[in-house]
């Protein structure tokens, strides 16, 4: 028989394993590190995956070159050149920008639309715009060639955002459904770029800054602070300055507004996009997981609501098929 007081040894193994797994469970694991083995050292190094992630992306795709913004750059106490009319315009949210299309993708002076001969084919337009992607792309791709060119030799800094710093993630080009591009800059540069306002890059893509850039607070109608327009087909390329609103390099931010922290965009790191080169920011994938999600670089599958089709990401052909 079994003293009262005795413990069985079924049970003393049974209590050995609920403290082990109390214990497992006590241990805190943070769900977003890997372990990852250096090359050359043997002592396992963590790395997050975020890093890991960006390591592997930036591999084939960076230069090794890299700038520095200095962080005075994004403050608000820059002069700029507007008469007084133009500040009141601003102050007073007119819009500036004028686009066209049911999707307001092409520039309303410029834009090359399909006019429709029924009201049947006028409701279809409007819920699929009627681009050709063949001509959207191109049309990118060359204002990006364009502004790179101007930029490298006018000493202009900026770096590639939003959906082209996530086409660049996937591949080191566009995403193949988008109608535009977006890029940052400092207030800085921003600021310098109006010397610039007018400017016709190659006789065909024209600087066009926005009076209410200089206007930081939430605005409805002009959020865009600039944009190098195609005047062929009306298509452009959005130009947004990061400001430190706070005053003590908190953080900075657009219109949007987007906000960032100061190292997540600086230093800068050279790289390709469409074989342009670009620059991206510093914390490129810390930037996109924050904006997109982390389904945004890792689903495989995608239908834009305006398209009426899938993509599916071709892993072998590197691309979006």
């Amino acid at each position: 028989m079994i003293r009262p007081h005795a413990l069985h040894p079924v049970l003393i193994c049974v209590f050995i394993l609920v403290l082990a797994t109390l214990q497992l469970l006590h241990t805190e694991i943070s769900p977003t590190t890997l372990q990852y083995s250096h090359a050359i050292n043997d002592a396992p190094i963590r790395y997050q995956a975020d890093e890991v992630m960006e390591a592997i992306v930036t591999s084939t795709k960076d230069t090794g070159g890299s700038i520095q913004i200095p962080s005075t750059h994004f403050s608000l106490l820059q002069d700029h050149p507007f008469t007084s009319d133009m500040q009141l315009s601003a102050l007073l949210d007119r819009k500036y920008f004028r686009e066209a299309g049911s999707d307001q993708k092409r520039d309303f002076r410029y834009a090359q639309l399909t006019r429709s001969s029924s009201i049947m084919s006028a409701i279809k337009s409007h819920f699929k715009p009627d681009h050709d992607l063949v001509i959207v792309q191109a049309s990118l791709v060359q204002i990006l060639q364009a502004w790179s060119t101007f930029t490298m030799r006018n000493e202009i800094v900026w770096w590639i955002s939003h959906g082209a710093l996530l086409g660049w993630a996937w591949n080191g080009k566009l995403l193949p459904w988008d109608t535009d591009l977006d890029i940052q800059m400092s207030m800085q540069q921003l600021v310098e770029l109006v010397a610039y306002n007018g400017t016709m890059l190659e006789g065909r893509f024209l600087i066009d800054v926005n009076p209410s850039l200089f206007v930081r607070g939430r605005q409805r109608n002009n959020v865009i602070d600039a944009r190098v327009v195609d005047t062929e087909t009306g298509y452009f390329m959005d130009i947004t300055g990061l400001a430190d609103l706070a005053g003590h390099e908190e953080g900075v931010t657009c219109k949007s507004p987007h906000r960032y922290s100061y190292q997540d965009i600086s230093p800068l790191k050279e790289t390709e996009l469409e074989g342009v080169r670009v620059w991206r920011p510093n914390e490129s994938m810390r930037v996109l997981n924050a904006e997109y999600g982390t389904k945004a670089l890792t689903k495989t599958m995608y239908r834009p609501s305006i398209w009426g089709r899938v993509y599916e990401w071709d892993a072998k052909a590197n691309a979006w098929l």
